[in-house]
């Protein structure tokens, strides 16, 4: 006959492991007040300025939103994701879809997609009313396939990616003013499995979770736009100098994110968003295995001039983990946008 306090020790155990159950269901993340604010002052004078407007970008969710005011604030409810909401990418029949290029983007972008299992990938590229404009159809083993979307145009462009699983899409704004056509291309393939986890989460409206890389540009009549990066956890005030238009600044540019597109080369790219009010004359992505990497360090030659591009990074390793970031450079010198770290793992 079993000991009643033995009996009730497993009665107590199956209640304890219900109830961590249920608390890792519902209790599935926290929120924390955060308040950024932001100031200006002209870079000759150093005197405050009256801000017009601050545009804010969360890089790794793809939501943005516009602030106005001289000294603008912007609270956010900062999600601290944990449990059943962070789905890795390791799971049964795993399908992600990312965005790896940018958006929005002059001509071509990049996103990569990810399937634990093998089979028929189909992609097909919409615009706004609902035309497909190009469409990709191919038998593939599972790994993590990086495509080339192309397009031209003032628009709003959809990504359908589906097979016989799964379907999931991504929106893009293309702001391309010359004809280059509308295309998806295959660039590269990595057959390995991705050691990463993809948080499941609904992009409507403006969201923020810790970590989440930000970018905030601020615009004042007269002066040259200024963009900072940052990745808030506490309340911050920012305050962006100012340079008058009639003086040359830096470009000011932006980093895709990036991901190692085989055993030894990684996609990457970037923006430059403005040229500073002199001609960019050399533009690409940097990288290194320490942080802030520079042109003392390995580095792309992707072009002049402002506007969108891809990166071919080559000469990897499998083992360590890298920093990359964009710099462009003209007759003021040379700036590098956020930075980006990637690995194997």
């Amino acid at each position: 006959m079993k000991p009643i306090c033995n009996y009730n020790y497993d009665i107590m155990k199956k209640i304890n492991i219900v109830i961590i159950f249920m608390f890792g269901v519902f209790s599935v993340y926290s929120q924390t007040q955060i308040t950024l604010t932001f100031s200006g002052k002209d870079s000759i004078s150093q005197n405050p300025l009256s801000l017009d407007s601050v545009y804010v970008k969360n890089l790794w969710l793809g939501c943005d939103t516009m602030l106005y005011g001289p000294s603008p604030e912007l609270v956010l409810m900062a999600n601290w994701f944990v449990g059943i909401h962070e789905t890795s990418i390791d799971t049964h029949d795993a399908f992600v879809i990312k965005q790896v290029g940018p958006n929005p983007f002059q001509g071509s972008t990049a996103v990569s997609i990810y399937r634990d299992h093998q089979g028929q990938l189909n992609l097909m590229l919409f615009d706004g009313m609902g035309i497909k404009l190009a469409e990709y159809h191919q038998w593939l083993e599972e790994g993590t396939y990086s495509f080339v979307i192309s397009s031209s145009g003032n628009k709003v462009v959809f990504l359908s990616a589906s097979d016989n699983k799964n379907h999931k899409s991504v929106k893009f704004v293309c702001n391309s003013q010359n004809f280059e056509g509308n295309s998806i291309k295959l660039f590269g393939v990595n057959h390995s499995i991705e050691k990463s986890t993809a948080l499941n989460l609904d992009n409507s409206g403006f969201t923020y979770t810790m970590g989440d890389q930000m970018m905030f540009t601020a615009y004042v009549n007269g002066h040259h736009e200024n963009t900072k990066f940052d990745k808030p956890t506490t309340n911050t005030s920012y305050i962006f100098t100012m340079v008058p238009l009639n003086l040359i600044a830096l470009p000011s540019v932006i980093t895709a994110v990036t991901h190692f597109n085989g055993n030894t080369t990684a996609l990457s790219g970037g923006t430059v968003t403005s040229d500073g009010g002199a001609p960019v004359t050399a533009r690409g992505v940097c990288w290194s295995t320490l942080h802030n990497p520079t042109l003392a360090d390995s580095y792309t030659i992707d072009g002049t001039g402002i506007g969108t591009y891809i990166s071919l990074i080559t000469g990897l390793s499998v083992y360590p983990t890298y920093y990359v970031r964009v710099y462009a450079t003209n007759s003021a010198g040379t700036s590098y946008g956020n930075e980006y770290e990637f690995s194997w793992y």
